[in-house]
């Protein structure tokens, strides 16, 4: 899961940064705190969205109701004890993206590729939430699950962007830095 996420992130910072000539600054970021938090519950989502995968094809249930009964005997297996954990830290997890995704855009002047990242993260994440509800309808079938993984991963390559929208610099700001700290600047400076 964590090999997915970074490599889908480089992937994803490598191609915005060829596609816009920008880079993104992590000291000048104010909004680092809050990507931060928001890597963590993706992080959390997905690992627990494993687990629950892997239960299900390790103990398949018939029902749904017999599968809630398995999730909550003390007699299950360790595995489909946690499988609850996932629609739960899903739904509070999209809960905190829409609304940072509507504070984002109310509180702060956004450029107008951000607030594009910030809506289609909130309609990614109701997509999500729906598609896994319905996965969970169906007992779980494979070709429903691997829906709701490439779902996670367009979630994941969106919130990056947003992240790199977020704390970008423009070229033209990354020239002046490159030649404040270039060699000649420098030995110019110390002349005066």
């Amino acid at each position: 899961m964590l090999n997915t996420s970074l490599l889908l992130a480089w992937l994803t910072v490598t191609a915005w940064s060829a596609t816009t000539g920008r880079r993104a600054r992590l000291s000048e970021g104010r909004f680092i705190k809050w990507l931060a938090i928001g890597a963590v519950l993706l992080f959390f989502v997905g690992v627990s969205g494993s687990i629950a995968a892997l239960s299900n094809m390790i103990f398949p249930s018939g029902t749904i109701a017999e599968g809630i009964a398995k999730d909550f005997s003390p007699t299950s297996h360790l595995l489909l004890r946690l499988r609850p954990l996932h629609p739960i830290i899903a739904v509070a997890s999209g809960v905190f993206f829409i609304f940072w995704a509507g504070w984002l855009k109310n509180k702060f002047e956004l450029s107008a590729m951000a607030v594009r990242w910030a809506n289609l993260l909130s309609i990614l994440i109701l997509a999500q939430l729906s598609f896994g509800a319905l996965t969970l309808l169906m007992l779980g079938p494979i070709l429903m699950q691997l829906g709701h993984l490439l779902l996670a991963d367009a979630l994941w390559i969106v919130f990056v962007l947003l992240a790199l929208e977020l704390l970008s610099v423009s070229p033209s700001a990354g020239q002046d830095d490159a030649r404040q700290t270039s060699p000649a600047a420098v030995s110019s400076s110390s002349e005066r």
